[in-house]
């Protein structure tokens, strides 16, 4: 259980986004569907990868913040060494399934996904404004990855309200951290 905390499998959610091209376009024999939940679990430990690089890289903040204590790394339940293996491991893994089982459009986007990632909890989280930009386009980001790995185009209409709603929802995420954490 614990080492399901640390890849926030909770979060994968956001990952059905990959599914979006396919229900919006009500293709349902769509002879990818198999390769979509496969890409659905690949973007997963995509995900959990990034999640990890965040909790090794926020570590000493997270020890004195009200929720982020209590996740595996910050906790000390998990040792700060031994997720930095897992880390290494999981790139490793991520890797060797890109190069096995994806073209070179679709590794070319899981790696723009881990880099500005990489980029964000860097630098960006902590710039106003362009922070959520850059959460907005993790989003979009899953629908692109679900268009590609369907073979279903993407609607600019599906593109624009997209962009918007998760804009919109990124805004309601930091005003929420902004009231909840005003003292922090």
């Amino acid at each position: 259980m614990l080492f399901f905390s640390l890849l926030r499998v909770n979060q994968w959610i956001k990952n059905f986004l990959i599914f979006t091209p396919l229900f919006f376009s009500h293709d349902w024999n769509n002879s990818n569907f198999i390769f979509l939940v496969y890409t659905f679990f690949s973007f997963s430990i995509l995900s959990s990868t990034v999640y990890i690089f965040n909790d090794l890289s926020d570590y000493n903040n997270d020890k004195n913040h009200p929720t982020k204590k209590t996740r595996p790394i910050s906790s000390g339940k998990i040792k700060f060494n031994n997720a930095k293996k897992i880390f290494y491991l999981l790139i490793v893994i991520n890797l060797t399934n890109f190069f096995i089982n994806y073209d070179l459009v679709l590794i070319f986007v899981f790696c723009l996904y881990f880099l500005l990632n990489i980029i964000y909890t860097k630098f960006i989280k902590k710039i106003k404004y362009f922070d959520i930009l850059f959460l907005s386009s993790f989003y979009i980001i899953r629908i692109f990855v679900g268009s590609l790995a369907s073979g279903l185009p993407l609607s600019n209409w599906l593109l624009i309200c997209s962009l918007l709603f998760f804009i919109s929802f990124s805004c309601l995420k930091r005003a929420n951290e902004i009231i909840k954490y005003k003292d922090l």
